[in-house]
């Protein structure tokens, strides 16, 4: 979300390295999110920057082949709860637009420490 595709694979590294066989859970950003980042309400009030994210999970397994995806979980059936009709109507396009949060399993064993 806040850190450039290269910084996750270091980060993703320094997390294996120092947690070996770990279960990591992680929110993922939306690549429908950063490309509309300039509409984001939390965006338009701070200097902050979305600089990397997804359209699927699977793609930091792909980016990272020592962590394997187990689960995960989309925010849009949490924000049917507090807007039913509309959500539901539109649900079909937010759950690729929105962040979800992924379950990991970091394996430590053959994958060299990657460098920025």
């Amino acid at each position: 979300m806040y850190f450039s595709e290269d910084e996750i694979k270091v980060l993703m590294g320094m997390i294996r390295d120092a947690f070996p066989g770990c279960t990591l859970l992680i929110e993922l950003l939306s690549s429908f999110t950063l490309r509309n980042q300039k509409k984001h309400d939390t965006l338009k009030k701070t200097s902050a920057v979305f600089r990397w994210g997804v359209k699927e999970s699977k793609e930091l397994e792909i980016m990272c082949p020592y962590a394997k995806l187990k689960d995960e979980w989309n925010y849009t059936p949490v924000m049917k709860r507090f807007s039913p009709l509309f959500i539901t109507l539109i649900s079909p396009m937010l759950t690729n637009a929105n962040n979800r949060i992924a379950k990991f399993e970091i394996s430590a064993i053959g994958f060299p420490l990657p460098t920025v």
